[in-house]
């Protein structure tokens, strides 16, 4: 058997497979299709189904061949945060704010990412809402909440997702048609990210360092190359000493932190 099938034939896949075909009606060689052309994750896939199969989400004048019967309370918490049928920003703030949280809490990020967002401009879609929410088991707002406090939860315990939410981050605060990030946002995520109580224990110091080198040296954007590997890098070096030790000036890092190395031995 090959590697391939394998992997389709585990149980996550298999439930995905028959999660989507339940929702759709579809043949569950078209629900293999999306889900493996969106990395196994539903909702994504289900969106891209729904625009190519049925039409956009947002096009009132298409009707489902199989329309998906979504709990009356959910459909209610939809309601109740939408401007006119809208999922806009300001719904979105009134939400989070429900759930017991704030813009700040990197818990946040966790939603915004479970619900798909791409970015913070675009309304979500009526669909991609409910059935997001339909595929975590929640319909009203206390469930959703069980459901955001065990991804926060999550992002505290388990590096590989707080990983995934990190570089999260970064997609969704660039702005459009940018390639880089101001510095001002990136030393704001940054002070969330590397706080104590997350996967990547690094000494204050070192992330404070980090804050002077790139103010003294007038960095005014972040590459996406230089969030991804900063993370590896904090992994592999703690503290300041250990970069001072242990640097290795040959390795493959961006020329930034290797700039870095050098303003900490300056310093």
């Amino acid at each position: 058997m090959s590697n391939k099938t394998r992997q389709e034939g585990t149980s996550p896949e298999r439930e995905a497979i028959e999660s989507f075909t339940s929702l759709t009606k579809c043949d569950p060689k078209v629900s293999r299709k999306y889900l493996r052309r969106n990395h196994w994750n539903i909702n994504y896939a289900l969106n891209e189904y729904y625009d190519k199969e049925i039409g956009s989400f947002t096009d009132e004048t298409s009707t489902p061949a199989h329309p998906i019967v979504y709990p009356d309370e959910l459909v209610q918490v939809f309601n109740q945060y939408s401007n006119n049928s809208s999922f806009d920003m300001d719904s979105l703030v009134k939400f989070i704010e429900d759930l017991g949280y704030s813009l700040e809490d990197l818990a946040t990020l966790c939603l915004v990412d479970l619900l798909g967002y791409k970015n913070l401009e675009e309304p979500l879609k009526r669909e991609t809402f409910l059935s997001t929410w339909f595929m975590q088991g929640c319909s009203t707002l206390p469930d959703m909440q069980g459901c955001i406090k065990r991804l926060d939860v999550k992002l505290h315990e388990d590096l590989q997702y707080y990983t995934q939410v990190y570089d999260y981050a970064f997609r969704l605060i660039l702005d459009s048609n940018r390639k880089n990030i101001d510095i001002d946002d990136a030393i704001q995520y940054w002070t969330l990210f590397f706080q104590p109580v997350y996967p990547v224990h690094i000494e204050s110091n070192l992330l404070e360092s980090w804050f002077h080198f790139l103010r003294d040296e007038g960095k005014t954007l972040i590459s996406k190359d230089t969030w991804h590997m900063l993370l590896l890098f904090f992994q592999q070096y703690l503290t300041i000493q250990s970069i001072i030790d242990g640097y290795d000036e040959t390795a493959a890092w961006p020329f930034i932190i290797d700039e870095f190395y050098e303003y900490l031995q300056d310093h």
